[in-house]
């Protein structure tokens, strides 16, 4: 990691407990689950044992919101039902 950084050709983060375990701790979440995080894709903390390891925008299929927006709220996939 540190010759990425030396390069300056990535992006890496750096994550640490000195930053994290107040942060949950300000959010409510005692210190032995606070200890317990993990990261989760790119840049998400998570804590396995207490969420449902899922972000929110992993739900959204922004290929048929714009299939949508197109076509007046409707899917080809859905045979042309009205959506949204």
């Amino acid at each position: 990691m540190a010759e990425t950084i030396k390069d300056g050709k990535g992006s890496p983060k750096l994550i640490n407990d000195e930053f994290m375990v107040p942060w949950f701790m300000s959010n409510g979440i005692v210190m032995r689950e606070a200890l317990d995080y993990a990261m989760s894709g790119c840049s998400e903390s998570r804590l396995p044992n207490r969420e449902t390891g899922k972000t929110g925008n992993s739900c959204i299929n922004y290929g048929a919101v714009m299939e949508m927006t197109l076509r007046d709220g409707k899917m080809k996939f859905y045979k042309d039902e009205q959506f949204g």
